[in-house]
């Protein structure tokens, strides 16, 4: 058509196809082999919460740092596609794709066109690199506290006297025997009850599940601030509205709590009584009578978490044993104390347990092996060791504080298993990914709907010597990073 030009017809544009990418990715990094995929389900325990000043794609890219350095996530796995990540954790899919970029800035993974992201190699090889990880953010004692001797002799135990039954459930309301076994205890510490009033439990969770059903769409329900965020977001996926009471150094604020229920009218008020998680504090008798007398005058009822009353040594009288109208449900959960996710909580009256309560339950094997657990004393040997050895950590821990980081504020519990720290950090987020990288693992404090300037350091799982490394780790961040008053 044009003189001197030799026009020839253009070929079909072709993308390449999605197999055609990976495999020049993988002629190009010759020696990485990629790993496995990652199931969505492995990141349930992934606590999100929207009301954080903390966006929630940085809650989630960092929630996945933590795992890649505490080993869970290998380098080389690949992440779950953005649509069943979003799926699975009920967030929109503009949050994980957010969320993977910020996690590809920081180094933390990989994106192959056509395949997927995937896990990198920095922030464990530098792990690798420096010391042991140090993990702050475990709640399980550590295995030279874990009652080994006596899981085995319940295990044994459990299949001689069960035989071929030991491995199934049995009552939705967990095996009997165990039940029984845990309403002797609590009728030694005056509270009075019988195994049909109790339920056993896989943990907190599970106990929130049960106690929502109870409520209605719409009801109140009150928790204590900081405090974990497992149970109120299982309270909020019901449709319960859930808000935060401010805890003092002996427990809930009462005059906080008293104007919020002008306000709210609560049919559910959730405290610790002892050693509240994360601040440590334990809840006094004077606010434990108010608090009753506040839940008799508006009606709501109050659940008791008595977890770790286990290791206090003068042990206070519970809310549920000075209940006068059956209106406190009290629970335990036994996996801080003996490294196995089961407890149990106590049934209002009519409020019985749903029918389908079974399928939450631990495996009937280990139900039945607790249960000779309970009987044969072995909850109160496995309590005074943990009790005696976070005593001692304890105050290892408050003294290298002190020493190491004078300007921080924390309550002193003298026992229990938390400590709850304000930093005041000027940049939170690079502060923990760095002391990740060091192999120290801490817990943000908007883990527990709190500023992310305070950290917690579980110390049942770390000894006294990486105590003193741990925080002398946090204390060099510290002053690396700057405090916003700094």
């Amino acid at each position: 058509m044009y003189a001197g030009i030799n026009i020839l017809p253009a070929e079909p544009f072709s993308a390449p196809r999605r197999e055609e990418t990976a495999l020049a990715w993988e002629r190009e990094n010759p020696g990485i082999s990629r790993k496995g995929k990652c199931k969505v389900k492995e990141f349930a325990s992934i606590q999100l919460n929207k009301q954080a000043s903390v966006p929630v794609y940085r809650q989630l890219g960092d929630a996945f740092c933590r795992l890649i350095a505490e080993g869970v996530l290998e380098p080389h796995r690949k992440l779950p596609p953005i649509r069943k990540m979003a799926n699975g954790l009920r967030i929109n899919n503009d949050t994980v794709i957010n969320a993977y970029k910020y996690l590809e800035s920081k180094g933390a993974v990989y994106s192959v066109i056509g395949s997927g992201t995937y896990v990198s190699e920095s922030l464990q090889a530098e792990k690798d690199e420096g010391q042991n990880c140090i993990n702050f953010a475990d709640p399980f004692p550590s295995k030279d506290l874990f009652p080994l001797a006596q899981w085995k002799e319940g295990f044994a135990h459990a299949l001689d006297s069960s035989k071929g039954s030991a491995f199934t459930c049995g009552d939705s309301q967990g095996d009997k025997n165990l039940r029984e076994a845990l309403a002797l205890k609590l009728g030694e510490r005056g509270i009075i009850s019988s195994g049909d009033c109790l339920q056993v439990i896989a943990g907190h969770q599970n106990c929130a599940d049960i106690v929502s059903r109870w409520l209605s769409f719409g009801d109140w329900a009150f928790v204590e601030k900081p405090g974990p965020f497992a149970m109120s977001s299982v309270f909020a996926s019901k449709g319960i509205h859930v808000e935060g009471i401010e805890m003092e150094s002996d427990g809930i604020s009462i005059d906080c709590l008293a104007s919020m229920i002008e306000e709210k009218k609560p049919k559910l008020v959730c405290v610790s009584s002892h050693y509240q998680q994360p601040t440590g504090a334990c809840l006094s008798m004077e606010k434990k009578r108010k608090l009753l007398d506040l839940a008799l005058e508006h009606k709501f009822y109050i659940l008791e978490d008595d977890s770790l009353g286990e290791l206090a040594k003068n042990r206070q009288k519970s809310l549920k044993a000075m209940d006068p109208a059956n209106i406190v449900i009290h629970m335990e959960s036994f996996a801080r104390l003996c490294g196995v996710r089961i407890g149990f909580m106590t049934l209002l009256g009519k409020r019985q347990s749903p029918r389908n309560a079974a399928e939450s339950l631990p495996a009937g094997i280990i139900q039945k092996a607790f249960a000779h657990f309970v009987q044969s004393g072995g909850l109160e040997e496995a309590s005074a060791m943990l009790g005696s050895a976070c005593a001692e950590r304890m105050q290892t821990a408050e003294a290298a504080i002190d020493e190491c980081l004078p300007n921080s504020c924390y309550l002193k519990p003298k026992n229990g298993a938390t400590l709850w720290l304000s930093l005041g950090l000027r940049d939170p987020q690079a502060f923990y990914l760095r002391l990740a990288k060091r192999g120290v693992i801490v817990v943000p404090g908007s883990v527990y709907s709190w500023d992310d300037s305070f950290i917690c350091l579980n110390i049942a799982g770390v000894g006294k010597g990486e105590l003193v490394e741990g925080i002398k780790a946090i204390a060099e961040e510290v002053a690396r990073f700057g405090t916003a008053q700094g």
